[in-house]
């Protein structure tokens, strides 16, 4: 019985990884669209930015608006792609320099901070809430599909 139950957990926690990485390579193709990224940056009205994530996602959509937007840090909490393989705040990723939260905190000049991760939405939202006005916080999921209501589980 118990070998049933580790085999039906284990079916369980791939397909839950499983789905998760379909939802983060679906975004990073979004993410090649040029035309959808110009759409969503005028809907959004971003000219300035710092992106929360330094993880596949974060640096997919630093690409995709490099050219067109000033994006001004990347903020982190060590948890990241890039911080997880030995990199730390204060390197750089094309040249735009990663901080933590609360070094972000210090030099936050009031632009719009993307979230560019899809599982802790909320708790990102909360950690820079305190500083940043909640009309300047994107979520990545709402940029790519074009709004809150939109499930992107669907």
């Amino acid at each position: 019985m118990d070998d049933i139950l580790s085999r039906d957990r284990m079916i369980d926690i791939y397909s839950r990884n499983f789905a998760k990485q379909d939802i983060k390579y679906t975004m990073m193709a979004m993410m090649l669209d040029p035309k959808l990224i110009d759409r969503r940056l005028e809907e959004y009205k971003i000219k300035k930015a710092a992106i929360y994530g330094a993880g596949p996602l974060g640096v997919q959509f630093y690409r995709a608006i490099e050219d067109k937007v000033e994006v001004t840090a990347f903020v982190d909490d060590g948890g990241s792609f890039y911080c997880n393989r030995g990199y730390s705040w204060g390197y750089n990723i094309s040249k735009i320099k990663i901080f933590t939260v609360n070094q972000y905190k210090d030099i936050y000049q009031g632009e719009k901070v993307v979230i560019a991760d899809f599982e802790d939405l909320e708790e990102m939202r909360d950690t820079i809430s305190e500083y940043v006005n909640e009309s300047q916080i994107v979520f990545i999921n709402e940029f790519l599909y074009g709004g809150a209501s939109d499930d992107i589980y669907n």
